[in-house]
């Protein structure tokens, strides 16, 4: 039941604004889930990751997230923005990143890309 759709979204374009804007589906389509693995490698993709995952829960607060991290650069970025733009700086709500194992079926395919290290956990995104 149901119908699994995927979309590629240019997330530095989706948050630009005036002529050079592009499309974000997230401002005119529900989604029950949106998935965002290991994105958060260059900080200015990070925060525009935050941002559209941000504006997505503001218009439907019932979608649902999984983003995971790998420990990379754009991670504090991300939290950053997606904190700013929920309008939870004060709230004592913050989101953050739970340390899980990747899985023993998963453990060869789950190198770095840059150095072909073995990665052994990630982060996945809590919204507490």
């Amino acid at each position: 039941p149901g119908q699994l759709e995927t979309l590629r979204v240019d997330a530095l374009s989706a948050v630009g604004s005036g002529f050079g804007r592009a499309y974000c589906p997230s401002e005119t389509q529900q989604f029950d889930v949106i998935v965002c693995s290991d994105c958060l490698y260059k900080v200015d993709v990070a925060q525009a990751i935050g941002k559209i995952l941000a504006r997505a829960l503001s218009k439907h607060p019932g979608t649902k997230l999984v983003v995971t991290d790998a420990y990379r650069r754009g991670r504090d970025a991300f939290l950053d923005t997606l904190t700013i733009d929920l309008g939870l700086l004060h709230s004592g709500s913050l989101p953050g990143f739970e340390s899980v194992a990747v899985p023993p079926w998963a453990v060869d395919e789950a190198r770095d890309p840059f150095d072909g290290s073995a990665t052994e956990e990630v982060g996945l995104l809590r919204l507490r």
